[in-house]
């Protein structure tokens, strides 16, 4: 199994290996889980009103859920071995397949500001993380 686990972060790289947009920002970080790594946390879209945004995590837990956490600003506090990089002002529960990924697709909301701050990052109970859950790094955006 760990093995269809690594083939699906390459296939990932030649995906995501594209240029971004500019406006996400990846400030790294995260607390190691199962897997010998932080859960990885990739958002992919330009947050035109309408247009479509991919939240990607890898790393996560296999046939269970975590919590993607966004914030409209960044609060910083050491929570569980790691910090809580978004203030939790959204919670959400993002649901793993077998290879530990997620994927996640939304429409962009008509009517956000431009030049708002979003601050994402995913948590998740795990009994093989140092203080009990593991997470990814932490990722900004900016609207256009």
């Amino acid at each position: 199994m760990r093995a269809n686990v690594f083939a699906t972060r390459l296939l990932a790289f030649v995906l995501f290996a594209l240029p971004a947009a500019a406006q996400w920002t990846d400030f790294g970080g995260g607390v190691v889980g199962w897997t010998g790594h932080p859960i990885g946390l990739v958002c992919q879209g330009t947050l035109e009103p309408g247009s479509e945004l991919l939240i990607w995590s890898y790393y996560g837990p296999q046939y269970d859920a975590a919590f993607l956490i966004i914030g409209a600003s960044a609060c910083n506090l050491p929570f569980k071995g790691g910090v809580m990089v978004p203030q939790p002002d959204h919670v959400s529960l993002l649901g793993f397949d077998g290879l530990a990924n997620a994927h996640l697709f939304v429409d962009w909301p008509a009517g956000v500001p431009a030049g708002s701050e979003l601050w994402w990052q995913v948590w998740s109970p795990d009994a093989t993380a140092a203080q009990g859950w593991s997470a990814s790094n932490a990722l900004k955006c900016v609207t256009p």
